[in-house]
């Protein structure tokens, strides 16, 4: 990336300052808000890897609009009560957590149709063909491996 040394001012007090740094929420001084989180993100990981899950976390919460994006201890069911049945809920896990099952139960529990798509492996057109038809029909749609459908 030979072009990150011409988009960062790489001045010397502010860098030392934010390597030395035990702020979490100061994520990296690039003086230049224009700059993509992709870079970001990239600096971060490659210079200072232990802000990366804070700046995962802050980036999806920038990106979604949202304030909080803290764990929750609640059930599947509290989530979707809470919440309005044209609005689409966001659940991040942990490597090896799985809430398939879960999920599927509180469909059938609500009487709710259910799909899932696992992403990954050239899933991405099929999870937005399954999308549209499920907003058309009101089935539930739960995209595992998001991650994996990022372009």
């Amino acid at each position: 990336m030979p072009e990150l040394k011409n988009e960062i001012n790489f001045k010397t007090h502010e860098w030392r300052e934010w390597y030395h740094s035990q702020d979490f929420n100061y994520l990296v001084p690039l003086g230049n808000e224009k700059i993509a989180w992709k870079t970001k993100m990239i600096v971060i990981k490659w210079i200072k890897p232990d802000l990366f899950t804070n700046a995962v976390a802050r980036f999806v919460g920038d990106f979604l609009k949202v304030s909080n994006i803290q764990p929750s201890n609640q059930s599947v069911d509290r989530i979707i009560k809470s919440n309005s049945t044209n609005s689409p809920v966001l659940i991040i896990t942990s490597a090896g957590s799985d809430p398939s099952s879960e999920i599927e139960e509180a469909a059938n529990k609500f009487g709710a149709s259910f799909e899932y798509v696992a992403l990954g492996g050239g899933q991405s057109i099929t999870a937005v063909e399954k999308l549209e038809a499920c907003m058309r029909s009101g089935t539930w749609l739960f995209l595992k491996n998001i991650h994996l459908g990022i372009m």
